[in-house]
């Protein structure tokens, strides 16, 4: 939620107001109390959550030479990565596997075989940003793979400056020709299944989620 202009010019006119009463009808010392005061309730009367996006910092991506993994509290433990290295997720999950994981669970499983998916065209490519900086904070062992769909080459080489980040060209040429047109959204089940050849378990997103 963000704080109204229309509040700040309120109280900022109802400051002004009675300070201008203040030098009419009173004395020095309530001149400055009664403004002060006026000023203290209007901001007052705005919920202490409520903040003013510009001022709010969003997650911003993190480069590569960047180690960022030692203050992260998440479920994705490392033992449980190792321990659970060969093992058939689907029957685990399912608790048809027996097979004892000291403690892990089948989401801590899942978090170690996932990989995130994105993809991008130039026009989405500052709001793909949050992204990046959102999946690396809260998932910084995850793997990020992101398909080309229009980019130039600084923003190619930004994607590639990143931890975590693999950058892939999408094979347009091995679709039909509305592909290539992205209004159609043609090419986001087909991500998905290019990544699903190699990967147990997928996250994707769009660049501004």
């Amino acid at each position: 939620m963000k704080i109204s202009l229309r509040v700040c010019y309120v109280a900022l006119g109802l400051f002004i107001l009675i300070l201008i009463i203040g030098f009419v009808q009173l004395n020095t010392v309530q001149v400055f109390l009664a403004p002060t005061l006026a000023f203290t309730v209007a901001l007052a009367s705005i919920p202490t959550h409520v903040g003013i996006s510009a001022a709010t910092p969003a997650s911003t991506p993190i480069p590569a030479a960047t180690s960022h993994v030692q203050s992260l509290q998440t479920t994705q433990a490392p033992s449980c990565c190792d321990i659970s290295k060969g093992i058939d997720v689907e029957p685990f999950c399912n608790g048809s596997d027996t097979l004892s994981l000291r403690g892990c669970k089948c989401v801590d499983v899942l978090l170690c075989r996932m990989v995130a998916v994105t993809s991008l065209s130039s026009n989405h490519f500052a709001e793909g940003q949050d992204n990046f900086g959102s999946l690396q904070k809260y998932f910084p062992r995850t793997k990020i793979i992101v398909y080309d769909l229009g980019l130039t080459e600084s923003e190619r080489r930004q994607l590639t400056s990143y931890c975590n980040v693999e950058l892939r060209n999408f094979p347009f040429e091995k679709y039909p020709d509305h592909v290539r047109d992205l209004q159609t959204y043609a090419f986001k089940p087909l991500v998905v299944s290019e990544v699903a050849r190699e990967y147990e378990v997928i996250l994707y997103g769009d660049a501004s989620v």
